[in-house]
């Protein structure tokens, strides 16, 4: 018999005095196990464990879980340097890139595209033309005026119309992506944009800064958007749209990054509804930057003969 509990056994071990309720032999109540301990045991004993699992986690992936104080100084200073710095890392010169585009709709069919873009140079317009399939070539839209003002053209209609800002809210033949969506230009963010840098996560294994984007514009579409900016190279490879009631609306996921002519370029995109089901891919099959574009390529003229 353990000698602790022995000693209940004597009353001597009590001072002569056995507590009320407390038999001869028994331990008194102080030393007696009650369902309740259990429950006290697991109350201070969880958080302790939970805690020492985090720090061992944090101390395994060096801080790698998103992290909402700021890098280094204030967070609107930041998040403007870091979109600077993306800006910087975009081409000012001319481009043509042919893209295949899939769109699933919320039933699951799915629809193919082929198109071909052009970009000119300082990417303020931009001329989009349908290739493929053959219903569809020739429907074209341009950009020009740093992407502020949108004509579109129809082959069936053989019109040309200037889209107003709320025709520009519009999905583009039918997919994820909006008019608006293609006038938001790479390398001129700072100038559409307030930033505001939230912190920093992991994002498929490479390390982003998080930046709140809140456009200029009083009539723009979404009321901010959500940048996971990568550091090494500054490539955008997220970034979630909310709508007017601060809900999420959209997510776009930028993948397979790569050198395009010695500037980073993801050439794979996705374009999520976030209150539905469908969804849009862009693939980028070929570009050409640096391009040599005629010089009538960004005219109304030429939209109609696309």
């Amino acid at each position: 018999m353990p000698r602790a509990y022995a000693a209940f056994r004597n009353d001597r071990a009590f001072g002569n005095r056995r507590p009320a309720g407390c038999r001869e032999g028994q331990p008194p109540p102080s030393s007696r196990w009650r369902p309740r301990d259990l429950w006290l045991s697991a109350f201070t004993t969880v958080p302790l464990c939970l805690g020492l699992w985090l720090v061992l986690l944090l101390a395994e992936t060096g801080g790698a879980l998103a992290q909402d104080a700021p890098i280094s100084g204030d967070a609107r200073e930041r998040g403007e340097a870091i979109l600077e710095e993306l800006d910087q890392t975009q081409s000012d010169s001319a481009s043509q890139t042919r893209v295949r585009q899939l769109i699933t709709t919320s039933g699951g069919q799915e629809r193919e595209f082929q198109m071909e873009m052009f970009s000119s140079s300082g990417q303020g317009e931009l001329l989009v033309v349908y290739r493929e399939p053959a219903r569809v070539r020739g429907v074209s839209f341009l950009m020009l005026n740093d992407r502020d003002d949108t004509w579109t053209y129809s082959p069936k209609t053989r019109r040309t119309r200037k889209l107003n800002s709320s025709s520009s809210k519009r999905s583009v033949n039918g997919s994820n992506f909006s008019y608006e969506d293609f006038g938001a230009g790479m390398g001129q963010l700072g100038e559409d944009y307030h930033a505001r840098h939230l912190g920093e996560e992991l994002l498929a294994e490479v390390l982003c800064d998080r930046v709140e984007l809140t456009p200029e514009a009083d009539d723009a579409t979404y009321s901010r958007l959500v940048a996971w900016i990568s550091r090494d190279p500054r490539v955008i490879r997220r970034v979630d749209y909310f709508d007017a009631d601060d809900k999420p609306l959209k997510r776009l996921t930028a993948s397979e990054v790569r050198d395009a002519g010695k500037v980073p370029t993801a050439h794979r995109y996705r374009m999520e509804n976030l209150q539905g089901s469908d969804a849009t891919e862009m693939e980028i099959i070929e570009l050409r930057r640096e391009a040599q574009l005629p010089e009538n390529t960004f005219t109304l003229e030429n939209l109609a003969r696309q």
